[in-house]
């Protein structure tokens, strides 16, 4: 399924995030940021026009051979995850997350390890991210309902029936302190495509809805900096939200050198790179 960027509406966001060391919380920047609705066609003209500034990021989504799952281990010995920022640093691990920061001159070793393992790019995904908005980038789409379990926030294992809709991952952006830098945060999210961001079928789009915010990350970046996202390890189901965001049962279709064509159940890793900020 091709990846595609859906727009969505976001409601208010605050957030405390934790580091990976320990249990203390510290205030967010985010706390006092407030996402409010989201009007796609006038956020993108008006960018255009310079009437608002965005933090400008590219999200790069490679798929792996399953069988080579554990060739990318090495990726995440060149990454920086003291950094990282998490709602609960338990409940995303639980939810067999893992994420990993990166800075700017390691980024073709990142790319040269996926190769290596046999992965392809699949997509590359903009994203521009201003103070009143956000974009949610589509991961795949269902028709019927389905069971998903998952560590919440507070760290207890739940189950929600999600469906039909679209999942993927909800990003937004906020200013930190520093010259040329921002705050990015990303978590999983299940949503209901709307024409409109207002109206009844807003409503009820929003009523619908489900923030995964146990497998919530986020970082201070800045230009050239690189978020690596993938799996703790490998979940070969759909059923668990680490599944659902990084296996490909339906497959890709592998060139691998000396090897014949072959389409092979995959997993998902994603790149979130900083272009640009608007601070």
């Amino acid at each position: 399924m091709k990846q595609t960027v859906i727009t969505l509406v976001l409601a208010s966001l605050p957030l405390v995030l934790v580091g990976c060391r320990g249990s203390r919380q510290q205030n967010s920047l985010w706390d006092d940021v407030k996402i409010g609705d989201l009007d796609t066609t006038r956020q993108d003209n008006a960018a255009r026009a310079g009437q608002i500034k965005t933090n400008n990021f590219d999200v790069h989504i490679y798929e792996i051979p399953a069988d080579n799952f554990a060739r990318i281990a090495d990726i995440w010995q060149d990454l920086d995850a003291q950094h990282m920022r998490f709602y609960n640093y338990r409940a995303f691990a639980e939810n067999h997350f893992r994420a990993g920061l990166g800075r700017r001159l390691r980024w073709s070793g990142i790319e040269d390890l996926i190769r290596a393992a046999g992965g392809m790019k699949m997509a590359t995904i903009a994203l521009l991210l201003g103070k009143t908005g956000g974009q949610d980038l589509r991961i795949t789409g269902f028709d019927n309902p389905l069971e998903l379990t998952f560590v919440d926030r507070g760290g207890a294992i739940d189950r929600k029936l999600i469906g039909p809709g679209v999942f993927g991952l909800r990003f937004a952006a906020a200013s930190a302190p520093g010259r040329d830098a921002c705050e990015i945060v990303g978590y999983p999210v299940f949503s209901v495509p709307v024409p409109a961001a207002e109206g009844p079928m807003a409503e009820y789009a929003k009523s619908r809805e489900i923030e995964f915010k146990g497998a919530g990350f986020g970082a201070k970046m800045s230009k050239d900096d690189f978020i690596v996202l993938g799996p703790a390890q490998y979940v070969g189901e759909l059923q668990t939200l680490g599944g659902l965001v990084f296996t490909n049962l339906q497959g890709t279709v592998f060139l691998e050198k000396g090897r014949r064509p072959a389409r092979n159940i995959s997993v998902r890793l994603f790149v979130i790179v900083c272009k640009a900020t608007a601070y």
